[in-house]
């Protein structure tokens, strides 16, 4: 489960997104959006469930991040990067 704030109205559509990645491969994803952009406002908190399969004996990582839905350009964040890498248990 992620959860989101919203800090201002978007005009385009917009996707989340959780990958496990090992290196440089993917093993599984989750991109989606429960909640139409078109809909948002400054201060709304949108939650999403991201489903992924079991993945055993892999040193997987768990980046997120947010994309554009019409183009897949990825969302960046003040340090440039395009994903939040999750930290590891």
């Amino acid at each position: 489960m992620t959860y989101w704030r919203v800090l201002a109205p978007v005009e385009e559509p917009r996707r989340f997104f959780l990958h496990a990645v090992d290196g440089d491969a993917l093993i599984a994803q989750h991109d989606g959006l429960d909640a139409p952009a078109q809909w948002w406002q400054a201060g709304d908190l949108l939650l999403q469930e991201h489903l992924l399969p079991s993945i055993e004996g892999s040193d997987m990582e768990l980046r997120i991040g947010v994309f554009v839905a019409e183009t897949g350009r990825r969302l960046l964040l003040p340090d440039g990067s395009s994903y939040y890498a999750l930290p590891q248990p």
